[in-house]
């Protein structure tokens, strides 16, 4: 079987990656055909030179590809498949409330993913509950979507000798949307202020980070410390330094 990757997706993403490498792993050619030209109509044209040339089985849409897909069934006859991974309408709308529920800009983004999921042969959600709710949101019928679910890359992350010191270390690493829930991390920082052998670490930038170093001001944490994002490759080494990785804590939908 040959897959044709196909779009603008990010070669760095770490879903990327995994699912490249375990589609080659498991036998099956890969080829490329990328493009990030600016701006998107530069960007069209050249994936339509270039996918000319291509011969392949199944055209794969990496994420965030809603804007891809169309193209892609307008100039492939070959079964298309779509990394969903997450809708722009519940990201860009209801959890970042970039742009306002009821607007024409939300609406466009609504009919964005609706469309993209109808004209897809195929496409992959990340967890269970993704795949219910693209189905019921969007009005698309269940066995329209699989599930893969999240992994990591273990040419990167594989078990490592610890390197741990004296404090017991709680770590949280991410991009700062309001999905993530950084403030409840840091009033649970607060609250566990008076043992002096916890430390509070949190590593990254994003939408909410002004607010939280704010909230940790205001609330004079002392033990809670913010480190700039750091590369893809050297999380292990911070991972082995923790005693306890966080996850997701907002309270969006």
């Amino acid at each position: 079987m040959k897959v044709a990757l196909f779009g603008a997706y990010d070669r760095r993403a770490p879903r990327y990656r995994i699912l490249t490498k375990g589609l080659i792993r498991n036998g099956v050619d890969v080829i490329e055909c990328n493009d990030r030209s600016k701006p998107i109509p530069l960007r069209f044209l050249k994936l339509i030179k270039k996918h000319r040339s291509l011969e392949y089985d199944i055209l794969f849409i990496g994420h965030v590809g809603q804007y891809i897909v169309p193209l892609a069934k307008l100039i492939s006859r070959k079964t298309i498949v779509f990394d969903v991974f997450n809708s722009l309408y519940e990201t860009i709308v209801i959890d970042r409330k970039l742009i306002e529920k009821g607007s024409y800009k939300a609406k466009m983004l609504f009919n964005l993913d609706k469309y993209s999921f109808k004209l897809s042969h195929l496409c992959i959600a990340d967890t269970y509950q993704h795949k219910l709710y693209f189905s019921k949101t969007f009005n698309v019928e269940e066995n329209k979507f699989e599930v893969v679910y999240p992994g990591s890359d273990d040419d990167v992350f594989y078990p490592r000798p610890e390197h741990k010191d004296e404090t017991f270390l709680v770590m949280f690493v991410g991009s700062f949307i309001p999905l993530h829930g950084v403030s409840f991390i840091i009033r649970a920082a607060k609250t566990l202020e008076k043992y002096k052998d916890i430390r509070f670490l949190l590593i990254g930038r994003g939408q909410t980070y002004n607010e939280a170093t704010k909230l940790a001001r205001q609330l004079k944490v002392k033990n809670v410390s913010f480190l700039p994002p750091i590369k893809y490759e050297d999380l292990p080494k911070y991972i082995a330094k923790a005693d306890v990785c966080l996850g997701i804590f907002g309270n969006t939908s």
